[in-house]
């Protein structure tokens, strides 16, 4: 069974939802899925990272991230970007947020404009908290 983009979108929307409205653990086979059967869709690796975020383990949904990114998905891999930037922050990684927000930055490694936007905010809010130029956004 191949799932199309359109697919994972809505499966997404599914296990998003699940987990915002209190039903993580319901999230937990529609995440499996899209990871099984889209393999290099970031998509399912953030449904599984958001999970394990809003069920308190910080780290491990970081870890997963990292997964993701380390294998450039060929899909959502912007996105992917964006929401491990997004877990770096929350769990108070500044420093490590502080430095790859400048990374994806200066390489222009992000360039849809969510991704982007997250990518800066938070490049921004972790100049401000450390006391670090915001240069990388001149």
């Amino acid at each position: 069974m191949i799932l199309k983009s359109d697919d994972v979108f809505l499966l997404g929307s599914i296990c998003m939802t699940s987990i915002i409205m209190g039903h993580s653990e319901q999230s937990v086979p529609i995440f499996k899925l899209v990871k099984e059967l889209q393999p290099n869709n970031a998509g399912g690796f953030m449904m599984h990272a958001l999970y394990l975020y809003t069920t308190g383990k910080d780290e491990e949904a970081i870890e997963i991230m990292q997964e993701a990114i380390s294998m450039d998905a060929e899909a959502n891999h912007e996105e992917a970007l964006g929401f491990h930037l997004f877990l770096l922050y929350h769990s108070g990684n500044f420093e490590d947020s502080y430095d790859l927000a400048e990374i994806y930055i200066r390489e222009q490694l992000v360039s849809s404009p969510v991704p982007r936007g997250i990518v800066e905010d938070i490049f921004r809010s972790t100049s401000d908290i450390l006391g670090y130029p915001a240069d990388a956004l001149a």
